[in-house]
């Protein structure tokens, strides 16, 4: 039934928006949702005892939480999704191909952001989970400082995931560079 409903949802999905490239979601009968190639090679979902969707869930929770904490402005809340070394690459940051390390780098990032952007705040619009990855769209607003122009972006960020902690994350103009991230993290 749970399978039923997903495939309704996805159908009703703009299809731009949903690329499954050369795959298809089916129902199974045992409730199932299978992943079916060109290859005629059948993968089928995680069984709802499988630890692994359960954790994968949690990684999407994690990655509200994180933009959720950004948004209220509690950045002890949000250092504490970190891993100690995790890496940030912002997307100002990847243009000129830096990154932050460490919570202290988390920090760094923290304080330029809302300096930038006092009043920012993070929408996230979807959440995929993607294993030890999550992928989320996530709209950003605020003004920049000293400014009354309204700065509102889509950002998509790839989230990497281990023990409950963020390890890495990424943030990249559109799906289809986010979802190219995600190809070199495998």
């Amino acid at each position: 039934m749970l399978a039923s409903a997903l495939l309704l949802l996805l159908r009703r999905l703009d299809p731009n928006r949903l690329d499954l490239g050369n795959f298809e979601l089916v129902a199974a009968r045992d409730g199932s949702v299978l992943l079916i190639g060109n290859d005629a090679h059948w993968q089928p979902s995680p069984s709802p005892r499988d630890t692994r969707l359960t954790m994968s869930q949690e990684n999407v929770e994690l990655a509200c939480r994180a933009w959720d904490a950004v948004t209220r402005r509690d950045l002890d809340a949000h250092l504490a999704l970190y891993d100690p070394d995790v890496e940030i690459e912002p997307l100002t940051s990847v243009a000129v191909g830096i990154s932050f390390r460490g919570r202290d780098g988390v920090r760094r990032w923290w304080d330029d952001m809302l300096s930038t952007f006092p009043d920012i705040g993070m929408e996230v619009l979807e959440a995929r989970d993607l294993g030890d990855l999550t992928l989320t769209a996530t709209r950003m607003r605020g003004h920049g400082a000293g400014s009354d122009v309204l700065v509102e972006q889509t950002l998509w960020q790839v989230i990497e995931w281990r023990d409950k902690k963020c390890v890495w994350w990424g943030s990249y103009p559109s799906e289809h560079k986010a979802l190219e991230a995600v190809g070199r993290r495998d």
